[in-house]
């Protein structure tokens, strides 16, 4: 035991150095990074004002963007949710995705006669919303998404899910 406690110790010392360059390195590498980033020339104030608009690409609020600030997207800001789980389930015979949220589940038929049909469902089992009216889109990979539209969100349905709220 005593042996065990004499070797970890003498490892600690020997790696000791080596963990401390490493984060010396990282220090460096994310200064050079920054430095490179030009953060100086970018006006704050006008990114916000355009971010409160609609989704767009703002390049031209950037100052110096013909000096390597040309990466920079802006987007509207948008509170995005995803289920704590979720998976693909047969319910009722019916192939669905199930999304469970804290107070409710989102089931959106997948496919069959009733694909695209969408409903929210209170843990006893009620029927809170159901939502048919949606838009299918295809996906690179050759999967499809399903979006559908309320007053306040979009909820998109594929193999994951998520609710962009307006």
């Amino acid at each position: 035991m005593k042996a065990l406690a004499i070797l970890m110790t003498l490892c600690s010392i020997m790696f000791l150095p080596a963990i401390h360059a490493e984060e010396q390195n990282a220090e460096t590498v994310q200064e050079v990074l920054i430095n490179e980033l030009q953060l100086d020339k970018i006006d704050f104030d006008e990114l916000q004002k355009a971010a409160s608009d609609e989704p767009t690409n703002l390049y031209d609020c950037v100052s110096g963007s013909d000096e390597g600030l040309d990466c920079i997207r802006c987007m509207q800001r948008q509170m995005i949710l995803q289920p704590y789980s979720q998976g693909v389930r047969y319910v009722k015979g019916a192939l669905c995705h199930v999304g469970n949220y804290n107070h409710s589940s989102i089931i959106t038929v997948l496919e069959g006669y009733n694909a695209g049909l969408q409903t929210t469902v209170d843990y006893y089992g009620y029927v809170l919303v159901v939502n048919y009216p949606y838009v299918i889109e295809c996906t690179p990979g050759g999967g499809v998404t399903y979006k559908h539209s309320y007053p306040d969100s979009t909820v998109v349905t594929g193999s994951n899910q998520l609710i962009y709220f307006r």
